[in-house]
């Protein structure tokens, strides 16, 4: 469903806010929300209970640091937020215009893929944005546990090549198969699984490919896990120029397949489709 009740959170003392404001403003505008404002000086809790009130279809929050708040670095208050609430948030890096409001914002879609649950229903959120601009998405699978680091030579290199080019091949045509055929009718989709550090990768694709937006599946997990585990969405939200949306959900990634790891289980492509939306619509998106 379109968004109804937009939650901007906004700091009225500190002009890197500005951008998140205007983008809040204009996507309200777009889908012609309720907009809400909320002050970023209130804890994350506080914000997450605001939007129940509301029922926030959406967050928008720029990625700028919150040191009075304890979120030292760029995108922390942004991941926490998005780990606090259970829609989507927008997280809005200072230099990144607002839309016109005379067209969708999202032509350009870059949506980061590793089979969990929660990114395929990023994906799902992914394939909303890309139908109502009728624009191009792509799909990326990041492998981060091949020992790329490790110098190779002889009959190894030749092994491990063979094998991780085999698994980047089988690895594309799964992320093919979570597209719905109508899906194809309605903007151009493509994909690549890509060799490196998560956030290395999805900022170097964005940024190659100009993407409009980077979508994110933010898994939850206990301050332990995080601290322990770290967590990718915050690395993105540290450096990224693109927006970001973050798509919340209750599992945890599982590690990323090596170069000769047996294929992950994926969904049949009626179950996968099931999840995604198979039907053609109308020119709307799904916050939800």
């Amino acid at each position: 469903m379109l968004p109804r009740n937009i939650v901007s959170v906004l700091d009225s003392s500190n002009a890197t806010t500005d951008a998140a404001a205007a983008w809040a403003l204009s996507l309200a505008r777009w889908y012609d929300a309720d907009l809400h404002h909320v002050d970023a000086g209130k804890s994350v809790r506080d914000i997450a209970r605001y939007g129940r009130r509301v029922a926030a279809d959406l967050y928008v929050v720029s990625n700028r640091a919150r040191r009075g708040r304890g979120y030292w670095r760029a995108g922390s208050f942004a991941a926490a937020l998005g780990a606090a609430v259970t829609s989507p948030t927008l997280v809005v890096p200072g230099e990144a215009p607002p839309p016109d409001g005379l067209s969708s914002p999202f032509r350009t879609i870059l949506s980061a893929i590793d089979f969990s649950d929660v990114s395929v229903r990023a994906l799902s959120e992914a394939l909303h944005l890309v139908q109502q601009s009728g624009g191009r998405l792509r799909l990326l699978h990041v492998m981060t546990a091949f020992p790329y680091e490790t110098v190779y030579g002889g009959s190894d290199a030749l092994r491990l090549g063979r094998a991780f080019r085999a698994n980047a091949t089988r690895i594309d045509r799964e992320l093919q198969a979570l597209v719905p055929l109508p899906a194809r009718h309605w903007s151009e989709v493509d994909s690549a699984a890509v060799l490196g550090e998560a956030d290395e990768v999805i900022l170097e694709q964005a940024s190659r490919e100009r993407a409009d937006l980077i979508v994110l599946g933010l898994p939850r997990r206990s301050r332990l896990a995080a601290l322990v585990a770290g967590s990718t969405a915050p690395k993105v939200l540290r450096r990224t120029t693109s927006p970001v949306l973050l798509v919340p959900g209750p599992s945890t990634p599982p590690p990323s397949p090596l170069a000769e790891s047996p294929a992950p289980r994926l969904p049949s492509y009626a179950s996968a489709a099931g999840v995604v939306g198979v039907e053609p619509r109308e020119a709307t998106t799904s916050w939800r």
